[in-house]
């Protein structure tokens, strides 16, 4: 029965696809998920009661500078990117996104530091390659012997390649946000007609 159901917290802390420990106010870890902990390429027994430089000494000393600040002011820290080595492939590096939060006891006392750590390194290499091969079709389009535009759903530029501004002598990059319906009136000057005739 589904109603039976009761996931134990613990497994799922140890088998989340995502980093997840804590540390006490010394800045020991006090926990640590196995997904963390695969990041280091120890066991996690050998992260518990340790500094964060008895693992990772490469970010050690901005990790331990957040766990301070978080613990002498009590406010969340996020989407701090460090990059380590890929214990499997050296060569490799691995960059993640981590986010802290304080621990607060019953009294309010801060007790400790829990952190989130998410590898965003696949998705840095997707944008970076994404962004590379917008980069060269745009230029490929800029140099085109045609004029090569894109627009919205509405109607409205979102790209114009350059030979339209060479042809019109419209400032660089103005057509963009414009309605499809100024290409029309680009023809309405004598010298834009004319500049066209002697580019075809």
């Amino acid at each position: 029965m589904v109603d039976d159901f009761n996931p134990d917290p613990r497994n799922l802390y140890k088998n989340v696809a995502i980093g997840l420990c804590c540390f006490d106010t010394g800045l020991r870890f006090l926990d640590i998920n196995d997904w963390l902990a695969g990041l280091s390429g120890l066991p996690v027994e050998d992260h518990l009661g340790k500094p964060v430089s008895d693992v990772w000494p490469e970010i050690a000393p901005a990790v331990e500078d957040l766990l301070r600040q978080i613990i002498a002011t009590g406010e969340a820290v996020t989407d701090k990117r460090f990059a380590i080595a890929d214990p499997a492939n050296p060569t490799r590096v691995i960059t993640c996104n981590h986010s802290y939060t304080a621990i607060r006891a019953e009294d309010g006392a801060i007790a400790g530091v829990s952190c989130v750590v998410d590898d965003i390194t696949d998705r840095l290499r997707a944008e970076t390659a994404a962004r590379d091969s917008n980069v060269r079709l745009r230029g490929y389009l800029d140099v085109a012997a045609d004029w090569l535009w894109e627009t919205d759903h509405a109607g409205y530029f979102t790209y114009v390649s350059e030979k339209y501004y060479q042809f019109t002598g419209a400032v660089e990059g103005s057509a963009v946000g414009a309605p499809l319906i100024d290409l029309a009136r680009t023809f309405e000057t004598p010298e834009a007609r004319k500049a066209y005739e002697q580019a075809g």
